[in-house]
Protein backbone atom coordinates (compact mmCIF):
# COMPACT_ATOMS: atom_id res chain seq x y z
CA UNK A 1 0.00 0.00 0.00
CA UNK A 2 1.58 3.27 -1.07
CA UNK A 3 1.53 6.65 0.64
CA UNK A 4 -1.35 8.04 -1.43
CA UNK A 5 -3.55 5.00 -0.76
CA UNK A 6 -2.94 5.36 3.00
CA UNK A 7 -3.89 9.04 2.89
CA UNK A 8 -6.99 8.32 0.79
CA UNK A 9 -8.09 5.69 3.31
CA UNK A 10 -7.95 8.33 6.05
CA UNK A 11 -10.06 10.67 3.94
CA UNK A 12 -12.63 7.92 3.32
CA UNK A 13 -12.98 7.45 7.07
CA UNK A 14 -13.42 11.20 7.57
CA UNK A 15 -16.22 11.25 4.99
CA UNK A 16 -17.80 8.18 6.55
CA UNK A 17 -17.72 9.77 10.00
CA UNK A 18 -19.28 12.95 8.62
CA UNK A 19 -22.12 10.82 7.24
CA UNK A 20 -22.78 9.55 10.77
CA UNK A 21 -23.79 13.07 11.85
CA UNK A 22 -27.20 12.36 10.32
CA UNK A 23 -27.61 9.01 12.06
CA UNK A 24 -30.72 8.79 14.19
CA UNK A 25 -29.51 9.63 17.73
CA UNK A 26 -31.75 6.88 19.14
CA UNK A 27 -29.60 4.36 17.23
CA UNK A 28 -26.20 5.83 18.24
CA UNK A 29 -25.80 3.84 21.47
CA UNK A 30 -27.86 0.82 20.43
CA UNK A 31 -25.69 -2.33 20.12
CA UNK A 32 -25.11 -3.32 16.50
CA UNK A 33 -25.84 -6.95 17.55
CA UNK A 34 -26.76 -8.39 20.95
CA UNK A 35 -23.66 -8.30 23.16
CA UNK A 36 -21.74 -6.07 20.71
CA UNK A 37 -20.74 -2.43 20.80
CA UNK A 38 -22.92 0.38 19.55
CA UNK A 39 -21.99 2.72 16.69
CA UNK A 40 -21.01 5.32 19.30
CA UNK A 41 -18.71 2.84 21.03
CA UNK A 42 -17.18 1.75 17.72
CA UNK A 43 -16.42 5.32 16.62
CA UNK A 44 -15.01 6.10 20.08
CA UNK A 45 -12.93 2.89 19.92
CA UNK A 46 -11.47 4.03 16.58
CA UNK A 47 -10.82 7.51 17.98
CA UNK A 48 -9.04 6.12 21.08
CA UNK A 49 -6.80 3.98 18.88
CA UNK A 50 -6.16 7.02 16.68
CA UNK A 51 -4.96 8.84 19.79
CA UNK A 52 -2.67 5.90 20.54
CA UNK A 53 -1.34 6.10 16.98
CA UNK A 54 -0.78 9.86 17.27
CA UNK A 55 0.84 9.72 20.72
CA UNK A 56 2.65 6.37 20.87
CA UNK A 57 3.37 5.31 17.30
CA UNK A 58 3.68 7.96 14.59
CA UNK A 59 6.16 10.18 16.49
CA UNK A 60 8.47 7.18 16.96
CA UNK A 61 8.15 5.22 13.72
CA UNK A 62 11.49 5.71 12.06
CA UNK A 63 13.48 3.26 9.95
CA UNK A 64 15.02 0.74 12.36
CA UNK A 65 13.06 1.98 15.40
CA UNK A 66 12.22 -0.54 18.12
CA UNK A 67 8.83 0.21 19.68
CA UNK A 68 7.17 -1.53 22.61
CA UNK A 69 4.15 -3.70 21.97
CA UNK A 70 0.95 -2.35 23.54
CA UNK A 71 -0.16 -4.55 26.41
CA UNK A 72 -3.23 -2.48 27.30
CA UNK A 73 -5.55 -3.30 24.40
CA UNK A 74 -8.49 -4.29 26.59
CA UNK A 75 -7.97 -1.27 28.86
CA UNK A 76 -8.06 1.13 25.92
CA UNK A 77 -11.17 -0.56 24.52
CA UNK A 78 -12.93 -0.47 27.91
CA UNK A 79 -12.12 3.24 28.39
CA UNK A 80 -13.47 3.97 24.91
CA UNK A 81 -16.72 2.14 25.61
CA UNK A 82 -17.20 3.95 28.92
CA UNK A 83 -16.45 7.33 27.35
CA UNK A 84 -19.00 6.73 24.58
CA UNK A 85 -21.65 6.15 27.25
CA UNK A 86 -20.54 8.99 29.55
CA UNK A 87 -23.01 11.55 28.21
CA UNK A 88 -20.78 12.96 25.48
CA UNK A 89 -22.84 13.69 22.40
CA UNK A 90 -22.82 11.91 19.06
CA UNK A 91 -21.62 15.12 17.40
CA UNK A 92 -18.78 15.59 19.92
CA UNK A 93 -17.47 12.06 19.39
CA UNK A 94 -17.69 12.34 15.61
CA UNK A 95 -15.90 15.70 15.65
CA UNK A 96 -13.11 14.29 17.86
CA UNK A 97 -12.72 11.34 15.52
CA UNK A 98 -12.59 13.59 12.43
CA UNK A 99 -10.06 15.92 14.07
CA UNK A 100 -7.83 12.93 14.89
CA UNK A 101 -8.06 11.57 11.35
CA UNK A 102 -7.16 14.96 9.93
CA UNK A 103 -4.08 15.01 12.18
CA UNK A 104 -3.10 11.51 11.04
CA UNK A 105 -3.65 12.47 7.41
CA UNK A 106 -1.42 15.53 7.83
CA UNK A 107 1.36 13.53 9.46
CA UNK A 108 1.19 10.82 6.79
CA UNK A 109 1.35 13.49 4.09
CA UNK A 110 4.63 14.76 5.52
CA UNK A 111 6.36 11.37 5.66
CA UNK A 112 8.49 10.75 2.56
CA UNK A 113 7.05 8.04 0.32
CA UNK A 114 10.20 5.92 0.51
CA UNK A 115 9.87 5.77 4.33
CA UNK A 116 6.64 3.82 3.93
CA UNK A 117 8.77 0.83 2.83
CA UNK A 118 11.50 1.02 5.50
CA UNK A 119 11.46 -1.46 8.39
CA UNK A 120 10.92 -0.82 12.08
CA UNK A 121 9.92 -3.13 14.96
CA UNK A 122 7.01 -3.42 17.34
CA UNK A 123 8.22 -5.88 19.92
CA UNK A 124 9.90 -8.62 17.89
CA UNK A 125 7.76 -8.04 14.81
CA UNK A 126 9.38 -6.34 11.82
CA UNK A 127 7.01 -4.03 9.94
CA UNK A 128 7.01 -1.25 7.41
CA UNK A 129 4.83 1.82 7.80
CA UNK A 130 2.92 0.65 4.73
CA UNK A 131 2.21 -2.77 6.23
CA UNK A 132 1.34 -1.32 9.63
CA UNK A 133 -1.12 1.17 8.12
CA UNK A 134 -2.62 -1.54 5.91
CA UNK A 135 -3.52 -3.46 9.08
CA UNK A 136 -5.10 -0.35 10.62
CA UNK A 137 -7.07 0.33 7.45
CA UNK A 138 -8.33 -3.26 7.46
CA UNK A 139 -9.45 -2.71 11.08
CA UNK A 140 -11.22 0.52 10.04
CA UNK A 141 -12.97 -1.25 7.17
CA UNK A 142 -14.14 -4.06 9.46
CA UNK A 143 -15.79 -1.64 11.88
CA UNK A 144 -17.15 0.64 9.14
CA UNK A 145 -18.82 -2.34 7.47
CA UNK A 146 -20.33 -3.45 10.81
CA UNK A 147 -21.86 -0.01 11.32
CA UNK A 148 -23.09 0.23 7.73
CA UNK A 149 -24.83 -3.16 8.04
CA UNK A 150 -26.45 -2.03 11.30
CA UNK A 151 -27.67 1.20 9.71
CA UNK A 152 -29.12 -0.70 6.73
CA UNK A 153 -30.97 -3.07 9.08
CA UNK A 154 -32.25 -0.12 11.16
CA UNK A 155 -33.73 1.61 8.12
CA UNK A 156 -35.70 -1.45 6.95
Amino acid sequence: MDKQACIQAQQRMILWAESLMTMDPSQWLKPIHPGKWSTGEIVTHLWYWDRFLLEKRLPYIQPGAKLHKSDNTEGINEHASRFARSGVTQEQIIRKFIQGRREIKGILSNIPGEDYRKSFFIGETSLTLSRYLKGLIKHDDHHREQVEQFIKKSIH
